[in-house]
């Protein structure tokens, strides 16, 4: 396969905004109450932490994308997480190997990171079942949300 991965930073990703506006309109069943609007200047903070990362996987012409950001666990003292932000593969390329290709990236940060907990959040009525079997998850809890 031949693809591009790049980590790109926020001042990059502002000019992925329309690609990001496509995932939002596909996937967020909250789109109609609420709006996107990304607080770069808060992604900018975590960015210098080393908290935020986005990976762009550039496959035949279309992108597919990886946010995440990693955390100390307040569960486990002394010990980093990393959950997702959102991940979106191209519907083009869907099925072909992208999703894999940008969670071991975020793995292989992780590990650069001294991460041990990861923690996928993916969206309940887009089935990923072999992919996390695949890429070896274990589905954990379920979350639910509500806008109040």
């Amino acid at each position: 396969m031949d693809y591009k991965l790049s980590r790109l930073h926020v001042h990059e990703v502002k000019a992925l905004l329309g690609s990001v506006r496509a995932l939002w309109d596909e996937v967020d069943q909250r789109n109609t109450l609420l709006s996107l609007d990304p607080d770069y200047a808060l992604y900018e903070q975590l960015e210098a932490l080393n908290s935020w990362f986005f990976y762009l996987v550039e496959y035949k012409g279309k992108n597919s994308f990886y946010s995440f950001f990693i955390s100390p666990s307040l569960h486990v003292k002394g010990t980093k997480q990393l959950s997702s932000d959102f991940i979106y593969v191209d519907p083009e390329h869907r099925g072909q190997g992208i999703a894999d290709i940008l969670i071991q990236a975020s793995e292989d940060q992780a590990k650069k990171e001294g991460v041990r907990i990861m923690s996928l959040n993916l969206k309940e009525f887009d089935k990923h079942d072999s992919l996390v079997d695949r890429l070896g998850y274990t589905h954990y809890e379920n979350t639910y949300q509500r806008i109040i």
